[in-house]
């Protein structure tokens, strides 16, 4: 998820013509390549997510799954218009945002030791 914010802060910030970070962590070159890549991720992080009770860890680490919202809505601001810097700059606080709900609720999921 710490990709998400690193990423997203750098992307309206991109002036014509040259590449993001988060462009070339994803491996892409275009904005609208990397705006699908960036989607692509975070939909990855709640799918992991669903699946954590596979693997031992308790059901309530799926608290985290709250952050979802504000993911879900910085991924359609990047996902509509990413060549319009304006349109997606609200995707900045949604992730940042996404991102410290996922932690909290993962975090306040976890048995204390």
């Amino acid at each position: 998820m710490d990709l998400f914010c690193t990423a997203i802060h750098i992307f309206p910030k991109l002036p014509e013509g040259e590449t993001a970070i988060c462009v070339v962590r994803l491996g892409m070159s275009r904005r609208h390549r990397a705006s699908r890549g960036f989607v692509i991720v975070q939909a990855s992080v709640f799918g992991v997510l669903f699946l954590v009770p596979l693997i031992g860890l308790p059901i309530s680490t799926r608290i985290g799954a709250i952050a979802i919202v504000p993911a879900a809505s910085a991924a359609y601001h990047v996902w509509l218009d990413q060549e319009n810097t304006p349109q997606i700059i609200p995707a900045q606080g949604q992730t940042l945002l996404a991102f410290l709900l996922y932690a909290f609720g993962v975090g306040i999921g976890q048995p204390k030791a």
